[in-house]
């Protein structure tokens, strides 16, 4: 009930298959589900995993050097959600991939990141990592992957924003949940497109809310309390909604 009284513009964006987004602006709360699919949970990646011990966190790349941070700091066995967010990221900025999101082939680099590029057949992948039991890489359709999840997590925020008569940066605080990893940098989800550059600052990284609102629901009056604002909430459908779908075209580049 926070949220419907305060005057100040919220946003919450709760990160998975189907992602929840909450606008409360002016004093009223409104909400959508994007079907962004399975990318940021990495269970339908080439080489995706859970949050877990041997998990690619994080990737950086100096030069021709890419560096991973690996949960558990032990030898990576894929790469969770985080992961991907972050590997996107450092492969947009070192020219590997392109604002369309094609990898590029081996040939179009200039330098020793080539080698990591390889084509199988009918699409080119990125090699993170080449250990005893094989390569872990990003795929082609990997990427593809994650432009349609996060264009439509922002074809979504697009619409409520509209709805409500408000910029991007016009909102005030943001809150991403989800339990894809601990590693989500929101310069990282600017460069993807996810977020408004303008939110920099402005965001809070809240872990797996659905799990801790679940706990809390065991009490009668947090209960009581989530069923007043669940009441107030107006819905806005965005199944076979035109305006989505030219807000998710908008939006699919990198």
């Amino acid at each position: 009930l926070e949220m419907k009284h305060t005057e100040r513009a919220i946003l919450v964006i709760d990160i998975g298959t189907n992602s929840e987004i909450i606008l409360s602006a002016r004093g009223l709360l409104t909400a959508a589900s994007a079907a962004a699919g399975p990318a940021f949970e990495a269970s339908e990646l080439s080489s995706g995993m859970v949050a877990a011990p041997g998990a690619i966190q994080g990737v950086e790349i100096d030069g021709d050097h890419v560096v991973l941070d690996v949960i558990g700091g032990v030898a990576p066995k894929g790469v969770c959600g985080s992961g991907l967010v972050a590997g996107a990221t450092a492969l947009i900025r070192a020219g590997v991939i392109e604002p369309s999101g094609r990898i590029k082939d081996s040939t179009e680099m200039d330098n020793n990141l080539s080698t990591r590029i390889k084509f199988d057949g009918d699409e080119n992948r990125f090699v993170l990592f080449r250990g005893s039991a094989g390569e872990i890489s990003f795929t082609q359709k990997d990427i593809r992957a994650l432009q349609v999840a996060k264009s439509a997590i922002r074809a979504g925020v697009s619409i409520l924003l509209k709805r409500a008569k408000l910029l991007a940066a016009e909102i005030d605080s943001v809150y991403i949940a989800g339990a894809f990893g601990s590693k989500l940098d929101e310069k990282g989800l600017s460069t993807i497109g996810l977020i408004d550059e303008s939110w920099i600052g402005k965001i809070e990284f809240i872990g797996d809310a659905a799990l801790k609102g679940a706990a809390l629901a065991l009490s009668d009056a947090a209960k009581l309390r989530a069923e007043e604002l669940a009441e107030s909430v107006r819905y806005v459908s965005l199944s076979g909604s035109p305006h989505f779908e030219e807000e998710f075209i908008s939006n699919i580049n990198f």
